[in-house]
């Protein structure tokens, strides 16, 4: 379909582009021929330049069937001068013919010998006009054939995205996984009660996670129940050395946040905080709305200032902070603090159309769980 028929505004401007053109041809009937009545004159102009607009458009396929960067000029410029040409002789012999029926309805003949006495004008208007719509053609076909690749550009950053939050989100499992074994691993030996308890653990807690992980969004609610489940598979190992401090509005749990956003963070809170501390300490898990809209989710705890800094700072951290990148943009803050013995990470998204409820602070007061093994 032509561009000018996809859009009514647009077709409306295209026909009133011919109205000096229904001027031009009515004068010419006219001036030239004294008797031809004048509003006569003028609706056989109109029904002439309406055909003349058809034909302009209808000459965008011939554009379309012969590309300009695939089409040699031996076989472009015949192409179109014989295009054009039949196009003109066409016009030419209905306006021959609509004379000719005025004068038989008439009974006169000074119309059809008018038309044929004004050809050496009418001719090249029409072949003026024509080789016009040739060019407007080719014009529309390039912006058209632009926003096609701009789209499929589009497309293709789309998917290139998609599949690496794919790849981002698959890194989880294997990751945690990894840690987990290493844990089950260091309790066979001396708690195998304990590891026991743990393989149990892990297998409900995949059971969850699969639900979870697979799904394009989540909420934080289900992300907080998750992360619980996870600390209570490192409750099995470390027993009183790790408890638990978790503090999440009810008014906050459907707000939507990527799945297994919070997980690593918490990993990295056991693995490189609680570990490494011979009277372990706590994690504390919060969420806060923002006065903007948005929310705040904050993982403590405490660390062992004297232990060596790592040189990276993780698949973790590294997946977490790629992710909300890729999702939110600008819209989203990702931040590791450290201070006092205690390291913080936060995360703030500042807009989230897709959230389930509106936040605001003046909601629900905040509900608490604190745990220890």
């Amino acid at each position: 379909m032509h561009p000018f028929l996809r859009n009514q505004t647009q077709l409306l401007i295209y026909l009133l582009l011919w109205l000096p053109v229904v001027s031009y041809i009515a004068r010419l009937l006219v001036v030239s021929s004294p008797g031809w009545p004048l509003r006569e004159a003028v609706v056989v102009s109109l029904l002439l330049c309406l055909e003349l607009a058809f034909l302009f458009l209808s000459l965008f396929y011939v554009c379309r069937a012969l590309p300009l960067k695939q089409t040699s000029l031996a076989v472009l410029l015949p192409s179109h001068a014989a295009a054009i040409l039949v196009a003109s002789t066409l016009w030419l012999v209905t306006a021959g013919l609509m004379a000719g029926i005025l004068d038989r309805i008439a009974e006169e003949s000074f119309r059809l010998m008018q038309v044929q006495n004004a050809t050496p004008e009418l001719m090249p208007l029409a072949v003026i006009t024509l080789s016009l719509a040739q060019a407007v053609n080719y014009l529309l076909l390039s912006l058209e054939d632009q926003r096609e690749a701009e789209r499929r550009q589009e497309h293709m950053r789309t998917l290139a995205r998609e599949a690496e939050l794919r790849s981002l989100r698959a890194q989880i499992n294997p990751h945690f996984l990894f840690n987990s074994l290493n844990s089950v691993s260091a309790l066979t030996a001396s708690n195998p009660e304990r590891a026991r308890e743990m393989c149990l653990l892990l297998a409900d807690f995949f059971r969850r996670n699969l639900d979870v992980g697979n799904q394009e969004s989540t909420t934080i609610g289900e992300e907080v129940d998750l992360v619980f489940h996870y600390l209570q598979i490192e409750m099995a190992r470390f027993g009183k050395r790790l408890q638990l401090d978790m503090d999440i509005p009810d008014s906050l749990r459907a707000f939507s946040v990527p799945p297994l956003i919070l997980q690593p963070l918490v990993e990295n809170a056991v693995k490189h905080g609680i570990a490494g501390l011979v009277e372990g300490g706590t994690v504390s898990i919060k969420a806060r709305p923002l006065s903007g809209g948005g929310v705040m989710l904050t993982v403590e705890n405490p660390y062992d200032p004297d232990q060596p800094r790592r040189r990276r700072k993780g698949i973790g951290i590294d997946n977490v902070r790629s992710r909300l990148e890729m999702r939110y943009g600008q819209d989203a803050r990702f931040e590791l603090q450290r201070e006092e013995g205690s390291f913080r990470a936060k995360i703030q998204i500042l807009d989230a159309p897709s959230a389930a409820s509106s936040v605001s602070p003046a909601q629900a007061p905040p509900t608490k769980r604190t745990q220890e093994a």
